[in-house]
């Protein structure tokens, strides 16, 4: 485990540099001191980067057994590991046709009702809440224009 754990976090402190240097190509701040479009990804990159040499770190300071061997995940594990890059995959490809809304909207429906099997009001309650919660965040609240597709907004 630890030499996975370790793979990991410098993985992560590589991503997270590309992260940084990806996100100061774009606006950190638009008129009026609103945070721009690369505020956020500039915050998730400098996480990444402080986290990776952490788990470094953490695994380097333990005793080589405290963090038990790694174990391959099982095959029903994978499957579902693949139908979440599959959905998220197909919503990003849907994303310019139609949309933010739609386009999340069937990503988180097809994890909730696809992969993790749901049938339930609360499942079907989340998967209306949550992309209606962020187009309400970031297009209201914060005035990002997010892509409308054939219902642009």
């Amino acid at each position: 485990m630890r030499k996975v754990d370790i793979a990991t976090g410098v993985f992560f402190a590589f991503l997270g540099v590309f992260g940084i240097t990806q996100s100061l190509q774009l606006e950190l701040y638009q008129r009026g001191n609103i945070p721009g479009p690369g505020m956020f990804p500039l915050l998730l990159s400098l996480a990444l980067t402080v986290l990776g040499p952490l788990l470094i770190a953490n695994r380097l300071r333990g005793e080589p057994g405290q963090f038990g061997e790694f174990e391959r995940p099982a095959r029903t594990e994978l499957t579902r590991v693949v139908m979440v890059v599959i959905a998220l995959g197909i919503s990003i490809a849907l994303l310019p046709l139609a949309g933010y809304f739609l386009s999340t909207l069937a990503l988180v429906a097809a994890l909730l009702f696809g992969v993790e099997r749901l049938r339930t009001w609360r499942a079907l309650l989340t998967t209306l809440a949550l992309p209606s919660i962020f187009f309400f965040l970031f297009v209201v609240l914060l005035r990002v224009r997010l892509p409308g597709g054939f219902i642009d907004i």
